[in-house]
């Protein structure tokens, strides 16, 4: 495959957020900028590859990317080798999908009514997209109609009962808002469109797995496998990340490391200190409510 052609998306992308906006607000900036390259969208693939692994599956085409948007996690599936496939209602975004080559690859629909046949997929995956469909129980129907018997659901959004910032508009949430109080809040927050918040829809981690259970499926909590798998395996993975200190997000563990380094410490004494406190944060972490889901969802195997 060619290279990415990163200046021609990034100008198409400022296009499109122009015509929304009237201009690029701040907080759509990330947008451009997740877009814009394929920097992101591998870190993606990678963590969605490390999902898959902890249950002894990978990732494998053909894949359907529902909600696919301007094509870049498609563009990385198929540079590693993987059939994929995208579906979406937005036609600029698919105009920019085709520049980087997607143009028959990416189909426009709607996830409610996915244009393909039964059990036609391995591997459907769902990246911040349930929060923006009209029927989220039918998006999963359609989701589970379309994968095979084997195949999987990897699923990732927000859950908005533990909800504290609101990615779409770049702002300090409460729960469960009232749409008529964060109207209000988000144009005195001088956000231009603040009446997109009334098409957002503000699903749960319990309601995925409710709608999930409705149309016969099973769902895994990868969130809570991670921290136990990452638990199991930590000082292999501490050792990577005390080595490479720049792939850790988090700026205050990350300068943390850095200063202890810069100290003098060894890496073999700071990761053993990292693995003595490792199952404390795990603990703290399952306890502590997630703003946001990660689900691998699967049919039950006596569904028909």
């Amino acid at each position: 495959m060619a290279s990415y052609p990163e200046t021609e998306v990034e100008n198409k992308l400022i296009q499109m957020v122009s015509k929304s906006y009237g201009k690029v607000p701040a907080y759509q900036r990330s947008f451009i900028d997740i877009h814009k390259n394929d920097s992101y969208f591998r870190e993606v693939f990678e963590a969605i590859s490390f999902d898959l692994k902890m249950l002894d599956r990978s990732i494998r085409g053909p894949l359907l990317d529902v909600g696919s948007g301007c094509g870049t996690f498609l563009w990385v599936c198929r540079r590693n080798g993987f059939e994929a496939y995208g579906v979406d209602p937005d036609p600029d975004k698919i105009e920019i999908a085709k520049t980087i080559g997607l143009g028959g690859f990416v189909v426009r629909g709607v996830a409610e009514h996915l244009p393909f046949k039964d059990e036609a997929f391995d591997l459907v995956t769902s990246m911040s997209v349930i929060e923006h469909v009209r029927e989220p129980a039918k998006v999963i129907g359609e989701s589970l109609r379309v994968i095979s018997r084997d195949g999987a659901i990897h699923m990732s959004g927000p859950d908005y009962s533990h909800c504290f910032h609101e990615g779409h508009f770049g702002v300090f949430w409460l729960p469960l808002l009232p749409k008529i109080i964060a109207k209000r809040y988000l144009k005195l927050r001088r956000r231009p469109n603040a009446d997109y918040v009334s098409s957002i829809q503000y699903v749960t981690g319990r309601s995925i797995r409710r709608m999930v259970g409705e149309y016969g499926g099973s769902v895994e909590d990868l969130r809570r496998m991670r921290v136990a798998y990452l638990n199991q395996t930590r000082t292999q993975w501490l050792s990577k990340k005390v080595e490479k200190q720049e792939l850790i997000k988090t700026r205050a563990i990350r300068e943390t490391l850095r200063f202890l380094t810069t100290a003098g410490f060894s890496k073999e004494w700071i990761v053993e200190v990292c693995c003595l406190l490792y199952p404390l944060l795990c603990r703290v972490r399952v306890l502590w409510p997630s703003d946001s889901l990660r689900y691998l969802i699967e049919k039950r195997p006596d569904k028909d």
